[in-house]
C-alpha cells in the first residue's frame, strides 16, 4: 500500500482539522489526498461514523459496495482480511469488544469505542498502531491483539463489523449520459 500522504501530511491533518482513524483509512484505501478528505463537505468532527465514511466516499465520488460483514457470513478477522475484494481497497470498521457491548448498554456506548482501517494489497494501515506506516495483514493480525487492544481502556478484544469495498476509479468505464 502507497499511502497518498507523507508523514509530515498525516500530522498536519491531525493537528489542523482533527484527521483521525476514519479520514486516514479513507485515504489510505482509496488513494485520495487527505485535502480532498478534508473538503469533501462532510462535517469534521474529529470522527466518522459509519453514515460519515459512506457519505465521505460519495461527495469524492467513489463507487463502493457498503456491506455488514456479519450478514455476509464472515466472521473471523482472517477470513475477512484474506478476501480479495477487501484487499483491492477498503475500509474496515473495527468494534473494540469489552462490557459495553453487555445486554443492556446503550448502543451509543458501543459507538464510542469503534475504529477503522484500510486494507490493499494484504497491508493494513491502521492509525491506532501508526497511520504513517501500513503493515503486512498477517502482523497486523499479531499486533491488534497484543500491542492494540491494550491501548483501549477495558477492551477485551475486537471484530469488525462493515465493510466498504472501493472499486478503484480507473477500472470504472466512462459515464456518458
Amino acid at each position: 500500500m502507497i499511502l497518498p500522504y507523507t508523514p509530515a501530511q498525516a500530522e498536519a491533518a491531525h493537528n489542523d482539522w482533527k484527521a483521525r482513524c476514519g479520514h486516514f483509512s479513507i485515504a489510505a484505501a482509496s488513494g485520495c489526498p487527505l485535502e480532498e478528505i478534508r473538503t469533501a463537505g462532510v462535517p469534521l468532527k474529529g470522527w466518522m461514523n459509519p453514515t460519515m465514511i459512506s457519505q465521505t466516499l460519495t461527495a469524492l465520488k467513489f463507487h463502493f459496495d457498503r456491506f455488514l460483514l456479519k450478514e455476509r457470513g464472515y466472521d473471523s478477522p482472517e477470513q475477512i482480511l484474506a478476501l480479495d475484494n477487501i484487499n483491492q481497497g477498503s475500509v474496515l470498521r473495527v468494534q473494540w469488544e469489552g462490557s459495553w457491548m453487555d445486554a443492556g448498554v446503550p448502543a451509543g456506548a458501543r459507538y464510542s469505542r469503534t475504529h477503522y482501517i484500510a486494507c490493499k494489497g494484504h497491508t493494513i494501515m491502521d492509525p491506532a498502531f501508526d497511520p504513517k506506516f501500513p503493515v503486512r495483514v498477517q502482523d497486523w493480525l499479531q499486533i491488534a491483539p497484543t500491542q492494540i487492544v491494550p491501548l483501549i481502556k477495558g477492551a477485551t478484544g475486537y471484530h469488525f463489523t462493515h465493510a466498504w469495498v472501493i472499486t478503484p476509479k480507473e477500472t470504472l468505464a466512462p459515464f456518458h449520459p
